[in-house]
């Protein structure tokens, strides 16, 4: 009975100090401190929306019936009276002067964009190379899923990345003489001349940017009829759809500087004031575009305003925009970047609560305050020079029990941050 009295003690006995064991452990791992170091980071601000680009716009009348092909790509500057397209009749066909006139037009194209100093001066050959294997990537892609569409815009990137590398190694300086040739040819191949298989040809009645499509807003919003609209016009014009005029075969757009309107929130509109910069990305360009703030509507609405932006960057894409879903990108925060993890809150000796993290100061623990300039679920900004009426000490001078405390000091980049541990407070010592 006493040998059975001693295994039951001798078991239970292990087994405590087989848990107390396990205990420590268990302490020990989680009393270990975790450090991350601060840095400062940046977030953009940004505001979401459905607008309508506003532009100095005239229609191009058509002069016949039959088929219509164009000359220039969109977004091409014709001078006033310049040939826009060519009308045939169906059973003529296409002319081969219309299409050596339309690779005239996309190789002066090319070799312009190719000799731009202000791009060249920010490429180097090992940067073009590298452009051209992405469009060779692309292109691959485009001829294994069957795309043609993209088939010609690769081939003209490629040719023109081509003639940009062939000037950055010093091939050649430039393609002035290529230019002129080309130039000659394309005011021959302009000039009509009897027996044309065009029965017609259709000219720019002003000087301006070409566009092949036209929607039926061209004469209902104008920048000079925008500045006399009201929110609920701007909201109406977004939704509707106007019926397509006949009878004409493009526009122009007579000026590059354009409007995009979009209504906001006006919670949102405190973001933004007239003249910031910002910068706008459309779905259909995939590109972020520079644009300052033109005007802000107000109205009697209490729940929206109407934000006018005003860009002067101009592109094939941004041309033919027209109602589009738009990011606004109109600021940014900077500040020091803090894990919410980081975070802990201490009550202060007047009752209050103080929100702070602690940093590794020596070998000492140091509590450090927070100031919020962005909060999203899974960190903060702390603003980096925040104002404190006063560094060192809080005094109530009204209080005359009142006894001075020491604040703590702001968190600052490239502190030490604890992100996890336990027995956390102002001047523990870390061995």
């Amino acid at each position: 009975m006493k040998i059975i009295i001693a295994r039951i003690f001798v078991g239970a006995l292990s087994m405590a100090l087989l848990l107390f064991g396990f205990y420590h452990f268990y302490r020990y791992q989680n009393s270990a401190l975790h450090f991350e170091t601060v840095l400062m980071h940046t977030v953009p601000r940004t505001l979401y929306g459905t607008g309508i680009a506003v532009r100095s716009e005239v229609l191009v009348e058509s002069s016949g019936f039959g088929t219509t092909n164009f000359l220039h790509d969109d977004a091409t500057r014709l001078g006033i009276r310049q040939i826009v397209a060519e009308v045939h009749d169906t059973a003529v066909g296409i002319s081969p002067d219309y299409l050596r006139l339309q690779e005239i037009e996309r190789e002066i194209e090319r070799l312009t964009a190719a000799q731009d100093r202000n791009v060249n001066n920010m490429s180097t050959a090992d940067a073009i190379n590298r452009d051209i294997r992405d469009r060779l990537g692309a292109l691959r892609t485009v001829s294994a899923t069957g795309q043609a569409q993209d088939l010609e815009r690769l081939h003209d990137d490629l040719s023109q990345l081509i003639n940009r590398r062939r000037i950055a190694i010093g091939e050649d300086e430039d393609f002035s003489e290529r230019l002129a040739v080309l130039n000659n040819e394309r005011r021959y191949l302009n000039t009509p001349t009897f027996g044309s298989a065009a029965h017609s040809v259709v000219r720019a009645p002003v000087p301006g940017l070409f566009s092949r499509v036209y929607d039926g807003y061209e004469t209902l919003i104008t920048p000079a009829a925008m500045r006399r609209m009201s929110i609920d016009d701007f909201v109406g014009l977004i939704d509707y759809a106007p019926e397509l005029p006949i009878g004409y075969t493009g526009r122009m757009v007579t000026s590059e500087v354009w409007f995009f309107a979009v209504p906001l929130n006006l919670h949102h509109a405190e973001w933004i004031s007239r003249g910031q910069r910002v910068e706008m990305e459309f779905d259909s360009s995939g590109r972020r575009v520079p644009a300052t703030v033109y005007d802000i509507v107000f109205g009697n609405r209490d729940d929206i305003v109407v934000a006018i932006f005003r860009s002067n960057h101009m592109s094939r894409d941004l041309i033919n925009l027209r109602v589009n879903d738009v990011v606004v990108y109109s600021m940014q925060h900077t500040g020091i970047r803090v894990n919410n993890n980081a975070i802990h809150f201490r009550e202060t000796p007047d009752g209050g609560v103080e929100r702070g993290v602690y940093v590794l100061d020596g070998n000492i623990l140091r509590f450090r305050s927070i100031h919020p300039i962005y909060e999203n679920p899974h960190f903060l900004l702390s603003d980096p020079n925040p104002q404190i009426i006063h560094p060192t000490f809080a005094i109530d001078e009204d209080d005359e029990n009142f006894e001075p405390r020491r604040l703590p000091q702001p968190v600052r980049q490239f502190d030490l941050v604890v992100t996890s541990g336990v027995d956390l407070f102002d001047g523990r010592p870390i061995r």
